[in-house]
């Protein structure tokens, strides 16, 4: 009695069984898990196949998932529960092989840049430019999860040991306002939403009003907050940061004590910039020292407003630093650190680059037409970016096409949010964003900086709800009652 079973060159090859030392099982069962693993043999006939009963018998070793030899168990199990689809724990038998080291360990264990989120690839701890993957990329993952470039397509010469997978050669231009646009359209599609209201803050406000510009179908209305409107110019930057510092000028003047306490900063601003300018000054903190310049006053400025309750302290840090104290200063610029992770590094330089960055000289215009008196070395710097036009020089990204940055053109509601405190972008944004539509209804907060339903969430999410339940007439009784934050004096 016995098998077959191909030999080394294709010939059967005759496989010994004793008689009645084994069982014929009906085709797809295997023996009890409990029981002995030793190599099965086909059944000359192709009616099922025979396992031998003998442990120990010839064939390869135990595995390391194998169950250990025992005394069969009673019945045959079929293969679903001789191998359970799950581990014990829950978790997919994929995850086995992962588990105990076995070959086939680099075909099922994570594969870095495939299935990350978009904003997180590129915090892998990898050599080099680790770049997303989007649909309209045509590139391709290689080993380390780095795209390749497309064929013919231009590649940045390799540095000294820079692994060939490290190099940054996806097609950088894909990642911009127009293809993110166009997913927002493809999302409402996927969902089946027949129509709905987009809101967005910030660079969600630029998002928004091109997609209501180019895409829109389906949208009924639009809330925009701290809007950065398409047609947004690098001249425009600084000029922010000098309403906001305008803002709290006038917000402490009403205030006796604080306007006592700080009479003159405005000019104390414009001397310490300049004093820190030409001799940065290291603080000593418990987290570390800090160097603190001319720019990095103004950044204070700016970073404030992005921080709930932080522009109630700027009077104060300002007089600290006229009388030599850099220590709130430095505090303020150590915590104002964005999470790893938050920002999704190939759409950002992809907008800033190629949308909003524009000309050095245009920054610099505008920063002289807000504040004459500040040395040019600190105007030349992007507000909160200083080294952008640096870090795009090697973003290689042609610009945009000027279709992307003419305003967004609709009859439909739109509900523009502003701060006053805003240093980022300022309540003239609004304005500008507000002239090419008609139905717009502008609101601005005095109690607000940057992102205003974090800043005054109650009264924001009133005028919110009021304008989506009634865009033609919403509820903005709140705001009235709305004042500047109570300055700090001390």
């Amino acid at each position: 009695m016995g098998g077959c079973r191909p030999g080394r060159r294709g010939r059967p090859r005759r496989v010994r069984v004793a008689r009645g030392a084994g069982r014929v099982l009906r085709r797809g069962a295997l023996p009890e898990p409990g029981g002995p693993r030793v190599p099965a043999a086909r059944h000359p006939r192709g009616g099922g196949v025979r396992v031998p009963d003998r442990p120990g018998g010839p064939g390869r070793p135990r595995r390391p998932h194998d169950p250990a030899p025992g005394p069969p168990g009673e019945g045959d199990r079929t293969l679903a529960r001789a191998r359970p689809a799950r581990l014990p724990d829950r978790r997919p038998r994929r995850e086995q092989h992962v588990q105990r080291g076995g070959q086939d360990r680099r075909r099922l264990e994570h594969r870095p840049g495939r299935d990350l989120p978009r904003a997180a690839r590129h915090l892998q701890g990898r050599a080099g430019a680790v770049l997303p993957r989007d649909r309209r990329v045509r590139g391709r993952v290689g080993r380390a999860g780095h795209l390749r470039p497309r064929d013919g397509g231009p590649q940045r010469r390799r540095g000294p040991g820079l692994p060939r997978a490290a190099r940054p050669t996806a097609d950088l231009a894909a990642y911009g306002t127009a293809e993110n646009s166009a997913d927002v359209a493809d999302l409402r599609t996927a969902l089946g939403i027949a129509a709905w209201n987009v809101y967005g803050v910030s660079y969600g406000s630029d998002l928004a009003l091109q997609t209501l510009r180019d895409h829109p179908e389906g949208i009924r209305s639009v809330v925009v907050d701290s809007v950065l409107p398409p047609q947004q110019t690098p001249d425009r930057m600084w000029p922010a940061v000098a309403s906001m510092l305008d803002a709290v000028v006038a917000g402490y003047a009403a205030q006796p004590a604080c306007q006592a306490a700080y009479p003159t900063l405005r000019a104390d601003f414009t001397a310490v910039v300049t004093e820190l300018a030409a001799q940065p000054r290291t603080v000593s903190t418990p987290a570390g020292d800090v160097v603190v310049d001319g720019f990095k006053v103004a950044q204070v400025l700016a970073r404030s407003a992005t921080e709930p309750g932080a522009a109630a302290e700027l009077p104060r840090i300002v007089d600290d630093l006229a009388r030599g104290d850099g220590s709130r200063a430095a505090a303020m610029l150590q915590g104002g650190a964005a999470p790893p992770g938050l920002t999704g590094h190939g759409l950002f330089y992809g907008v800033f680059c190629a949308e909003l960055a524009g000309a050095p000289g245009d920054l610099l215009a505008g920063g002289r037409a807000a504040f004459p008196d500040l040395p040019t070395e600190v105007l030349s710097l992007v507000p909160q970016l200083p080294f952008l036009f640096a870090d795009c020089t090697e973003w290689t990204v042609p610009s945009a096409p000027p279709s992307v940055r003419e305003p967004a053109r609709s009859e439909l509601p739109v509900l523009v949010l502003a701060g006053a405190l805003d240093g980022v972008t300022a309540p003239s944004n609004a304005d500008l964003a507000a002239e090419t539509l008609p139905n717009a209804v502008r609101v601005t907060f005095p109690d607000a900086g940057h992102d205003v339903t974090n800043w005054s969430p109650v009264c924001a999410r009133t005028v919110v709800e009021s304008f989506l339940a009634r865009p033609d007439a919403p509820d903005l009784g709140c705001v009235a009652g709305l004042a500047p934050p109570v300055f700090t004096v001390g």
